[in-house]
Formats: C-alpha cells, structure tokens, sequence
C-alpha cells in the first residue's frame, strides 16, 4: 500500500510513475532521487526484504482470515534474512495472492518467531 509520504515523496520526483502487475513502481531517470524516495518510505534497495515478502490483505480488511498478515509482514521484514526464496503470509488457508513462483508459505502464523522457524525448515 502506498502511504502519504510515499505519495509526496513520489510528487517531489516526478508526475508520472508507471505501475507494474508485480507491485512496483517504475520511475524513469530517478536514480539520482534514490534517497529522497527512500525517506518517503519506498523501498529503493535491491537488497531489501521487501522485494521478497508478499501477504494478502488479512484482517481487519477480510473476514476469513485469522491474522493481521500486513503487520506480521511488517514485524517480519526487518529480522528476514537477505536472499532466499519468496515468501508469502495468509491470514487463511484460501491463500489469496500467493505468487506463481517457489515460495514459503506462511498460513496465519500465530508469531514472528513462528514465521522465522517455519522459514528456516524450508529451507
């Protein structure tokens, strides 16, 4: 989701961002505005965590599921390790959004350490 000051961020950039079917965004000739998008709050570093983490919309935003899968992605990116494969976190066992591509999937896990070990066994 994009916030406010990713949106001010991308305004003192540019006025034309294009979006990808990936969750991206493609800024032509922004290389040198790097730093002030990243202190907007978007991602910028290929080396990130967030290239790498994907979770459906969870609760409150749908009723099936059993976990707030946005805030344990957001407690979780910080402590995931760099490189590795994809992973995915689903409040319930329809598992919307999972990527086409090898992943770990993570259904409603009940912590960030529970995610971490259920990462690492896939290893």
């Amino acid at each position: 989701l994009l916030t406010a000051p990713m949106l001010d961020a991308l305004a003192t950039v540019t006025d034309r961002v294009l979006v990808t079917p990936w969750r991206s965004l493609v800024i032509e000739d922004a290389a040198s505005d790097l730093p002030a998008l990243a202190a907007g709050g978007l991602v910028t570093d290929p080396a990130s965590p967030w290239l790498r983490l994907h979770a459906c919309t969870g609760s409150p935003g749908c009723a099936r599921s059993e976990i707030d899968t946005r805030g344990l992605a957001r407690a979780l990116a910080p402590r995931l390790a760099s490189g590795g494969r994809q992973v995915h976190v689903s409040g319930c066992v329809r598992r919307c959004g999972t990527p086409a591509s090898g992943h770990v999937d993570l259904v409603a896990p009940a912590s960030v350490d529970e995610a971490l070990a259920a990462i690492a066994a896939a290893r």
